[in-house]
């Protein structure tokens, strides 16, 4: 919500999210598919989801250059991210 009120526009996916529920108790918008998402400057990895892994090369297409992916689960290769925990 802070970025929100930022005017900085975010998108949520996780392939595990029940989006019915997310809306309702959170009232957060979540995309359906990560096949929605293109174009953007910042990831966070906040899950070490196996989809997130097998697909990254494609995600990565799909970021701006230059463009920051903070990894917070330490899932990526040490190389393939900005910031890890």
């Amino acid at each position: 919500r802070n970025m929100q009120n930022q005017s900085l526009e975010s998108d949520i996916y996780d392939p595990w999210v029940d989006i019915k529920e997310a809306k309702k108790v959170y009232d957060i918008d979540c995309l359906e598919t990560i096949a929605q998402t293109s174009g953007y400057d910042v990831v966070i990895l906040a899950t070490a989801h196996e989809e997130f892994k097998s697909n990254w090369d494609q995600i990565k297409k799909d970021l701006h250059n230059p463009s920051i992916v903070l990894d917070l689960k330490s899932c990526l290769p040490i190389n393939e991210s900005d910031f890890r925990l």
